[in-house]
């Protein structure tokens, strides 16, 4: 059972792939919305943000109390320049204007809408990240840090470290 969550949209549960590909279509025009969410039940998911064909492509896989979190790259190696990406059409914190939240990311992390199409129908119809981008682990980048002890990395047992490419 997947579920998508589409911004200024109720959540519909057990979704088709027809309507996952009419949510995608909202998101790629001009005033749509600016955020996809497709989750599966265990909690992993895939999800695209941003605007004016500039988006960032992020997948998490969960596994009982633990995750792995990847951001889709056009590049297997970060370029280390920051680029940012904006969306939301309303501030959930009322500092920014309309559809200017921004994202901050490697700028390799930028994709464009094909990118997000492809691979959120992919991930619609078999559960998988799309091969032909590079999935950069950003675990770390979300993981907090608690007063008393650090968490430095969450993953399955015998799984390799850093980037995985599929």
């Amino acid at each position: 059972m997947l579920r998508m969550s589409l911004e200024g949209h109720a959540d519909i549960p057990n979704v088709s792939l027809a309507l996952v590909e009419s949510g995608l279509l909202r998101l790629a025009a001009q005033n749509g919305p600016t955020y996809i969410i497709l989750t599966e039940e265990d909690g992993s998911y895939m999800q695209a943000a941003g605007t004016a064909g500039r988006y960032a492509l992020e997948a998490r896989d969960a596994f009982g109390e633990g995750f792995l979190h990847w951001r889709a790259a056009k590049k297997e190696v970060a370029s280390g320049v920051q680029a940012t990406i904006y969306y939301r059409n309303r501030c959930s914190h009322e500092k920014h204007a309309r559809r200017t939240c921004p994202i901050t990311v490697d700028r390799g992390q930028v994709v464009g809408f094909e990118d997000v199409m492809e691979s959120l129908l992919l991930f619609a119809r078999a559960r998988e990240r799309h091969p032909s981008l590079y999935w950069h682990n950003v675990t770390a980048e979300l993981l907090r840090t608690g007063a008393e002890k650090k968490i430095c990395e969450i993953r399955p047992r015998n799984t390799n470290k850093g980037s995985d490419h599929g």
